[in-house]
């Protein structure tokens, strides 16, 4: 029994290991697959990994491989970045809140104020501050400087010191401000009155003091008011003379009272005056306007009251004896305001002081003083001689001389004949009779006339002026008892007063009313000629030419007739045209006129719409047009006017081929 069991349990260890064997060699055969599988999922996942974006096979040996950091490199930057974000939080902080107060000049400090007013005209300006800036200004103040010209009426607000200082003390952020001050510039045309304003602030939690600056300049247009004056250049001892000073208020004018004052020395006597004609004794009821002598004044003044229109004033004078060759007088137009006078009109008379016993004046065009004059002008002349000596004068020699390119000798009219030669013209006994002798306190006049020549291209680079004087010589001086003597007289004693004449640009004015242009297109409408009931349109062109001289405040003017009606379509090659409907004006503004801009034009339209009463007749289109500048270099005002146009269309020739201008 022993034995076979023997048998048997060697016969079951023996399937026991043959089944442990399979067992280890299937284990190893799964483990195998398994390592296998793990292998190719790693390289599936790493050929994934190392492809780039175009799916390539990246190469593994030029790889950089970037290890994994840890915690305590990641705490380290997370630490680091937040302090460098506070520090650029803490100074872009500071940046908005104090980073600009340094810079000064971010201040804003305007003056606005317009360019240009009328002398003594009451007007204000602005003075703008302001403060960008995210911090406030403290220690504000604003100082205003101004010219002796201008005159302080008011400001808003009233300033802290005087006229011109205003303690704001703060000026918040990002606020702003502004004063206004009211005042009023007496000076001469064309000058200017400059004022400076200066702020002075310092920022919160700065210690410096900043200054900001700025300026504005404001111009004299005109005085609001006209003066001419008129006087002869030369004075006899002992004979009077007269100064005539003629007013033409404007409607700017700010000076209904002034006074005018002189400055002159002992050997000039004012003997008397005369306002606007009337003599001392005059009876006719006193008109509002006066000038009177203001009685304490050490020099000799007069006080000016409501000038309103148009006026005169003229002081008659003496020179007492020839203590030099000229006399030099200077007369100012002053406006007082609180203690203080102030200059705005200042002419000064030289006078040429002759010791003679005939007395020589020369006028032309009615004034013995300079008087600029245009191309084409007739020079009326007058000579007018009187013996204001103690003897007769026989054999009186008279002569005009006239120096100029521009005088036209061919034009010369002298119905006593004098002879002319090389610029000069002399009368004798032979063509005055009366010359033959004057008596004393006797007393006679020659006058003649002569053109001015046009101007041509050619003639610039030629002088633009025409000198005018009279002198005279005498044959022989009657004396007491008969006895004569013979003598010739050339001196400078013996010269009337001289005038020099600038010539004034060559300013040119065309107006055109036209149907048909000159190309010969229509540029009217309607019915040609115009028939009643029926609207006819034209087109009206100006067209201005200047040579020589620069022209300041040119202007075109012309009154539409009734029944002529503006067109709004109008064109300018230089400023503006416009039309005032209650007056029914049509007003070209063009202003400064450069000889640069040789030529402007304009051109608008007009209509007419005649009526029953219109058949038949030739109607007025324009009444004719008013050019009006002044020349830059003469001082003169330049005045023009066009003649009517009519519907008989003058300019236009083609028109005039089938009509004639009549109404239908």
């Amino acid at each position: 029994m022993v034995s076979k069991i023997k048998i048997e349990d060697n016969e079951n260890v023996e399937e026991r290991a043959a089944l442990s064997k399979k067992m280890l060699e299937r284990r190893e055969r799964l483990r195998k697959e398994m390592d296998l599988r793990r292998e190719e999922e790693i390289e599936k996942s790493l050929t994934e990994i190392y492809r780039d974006a175009d799916g390539k096979r990246i190469d593994v040996n030029r790889m950089n491989i970037n290890r994994r950091q840890g915690f305590v490199f990641w705490f380290f930057n997370v630490l680091i970045f937040g302090l460098i974000a506070l520090v650029v939080g803490l100074g872009i902080y500071y940046y908005l809140v104090y980073g600009k107060t340094t810079d000064s000049t971010s201040i804003g400090l305007e003056i606005k104020a317009q360019e240009a007013v009328t002398a003594g005209e009451e007007f204000s300006y602005t003075v703008e501050y302001g403060n960008p800036e995210y911090v406030a200004l403290k220690s504000v103040s604003l100082e205003l400087s101004y010219s002796d010209n201008f005159i302080f009426i008011s400001a808003e607000p009233s300033p802290d010191v005087g006229s011109n200082v205003w303690n704001i003390e703060r000026i918040n952020p990002r606020s702003e401000g502004k004063i206004t001050i009211k005042g009023r510039i007496i000076d001469r045309a064309k000058s200017s009155s400059v004022v400076l304003a200066q702020l002075t602030y310092v920022p919160e939690n700065f210690s410096s003091e900043f200054k900001k600056e700025t300026s504005a300049t404001i111009s004299v247009r005109d005085l609001g008011f006209e003066t001419f004056f008129d006087y002869s250049n030369t004075a006899l001892v002992n004979e009077q003379g007269e100064i005539r000073m003629d007013f033409k208020p404007l409607p700017n004018n700010f000076f209904p009272d002034f006074i005018i004052r002189l400055e002159k020395s002992d050997n000039f006597e004012v003997k008397n005056t005369i306002v606007s004609g009337r003599r001392p004794n005059d009876k006719t009821p006193v008109p509002p306007f006066k000038i009177e002598k203001i009685k304490d004044d050490a020099s000799d003044s007069w006080l000016v009251s409501k000038l309103e229109k148009d006026e005169s004033f003229e002081i008659v004078y003496r020179i007492k004896e020839k203590v030099a060759d000229k006399e030099h007088v200077k007369i100012r137009f002053e406006e007082e305001v609180g203690g203080k006078r102030y200059v705005f009109l200042e002419k000064i008379i030289s006078l040429e002081v002759m010791k003679s016993d005939l007395n020589l004046s020369l006028i032309m065009n009615g004034s013995q003083s300079d008087k600029p004059v245009n191309f084409g002008d007739k020079l009326n002349y007058s000579i007018v001689y009187s013996n204001k000596g103690e003897t007769a004068m026989k054999d009186v020699v008279i002569m005009a001389v006239l120096e100029g390119d521009f005088i036209d000798w061919a034009s010369l009219k002298d119905e006593n004949d004098g002879r002319e030669k090389g610029r000069v013209i002399t009368w004798t006994k032979d063509e005055v009779p009366a010359l033959a002798e004057v008596g004393v306190n006797k007393s006679g006049s020659i006058d003649f006339s002569v053109d001015v020549l046009p101007f041509a291209e050619s003639d610039l680079g030629k002088d633009f002026k025409i000198r005018s004087f009279a002198q005279y010589s005498i044959g022989s001086l009657a004396g007491k008892g008969g006895a004569t003597s013979t003598v010739q007289v050339l001196s400078q004693d013996n010269r009337s007063n001289t005038i020099n004449s600038l010539i004034n640009s060559d300013l040119n004015f065309k107006e055109e009313v036209r149907y048909f242009d000159e190309d010969n297109l229509p540029v009217g409408s309607g019915p040609l000629p115009p028939k009643v009931g029926e609207k006819t349109g034209f087109k009206v062109y100006w067209k201005l030419n200047n040579n020589l001289h620069d022209l300041n405040e040119v202007t075109v003017e012309t009154v539409l007739p009734d029944g002529v009606q503006w067109d709004d379509r109008n064109r300018t090659s230089v400023g503006t045209i416009a039309y005032d409907e209650a007056q029914r004006k049509v007003i070209w503004q063009i202003g400064r006129l450069p000889i640069t801009v040789f030529r402007a034009d304009a051109e608008f339209n007009i209509s007419l719409t005649p009526g029953e009463d219109d058949k038949n007749r030739i109607v007025v289109l324009l009444s004719g047009a008013r050019i009006k500048a002044s020349d830059t270099k003469t001082g003169s005002l330049i005045e023009k006017n066009s003649q009517p146009k009519t519907t008989r269309l003058e300019d236009d020739e083609i028109a005039n081929m089938s009509s004639d201008g009549r109404i239908r």
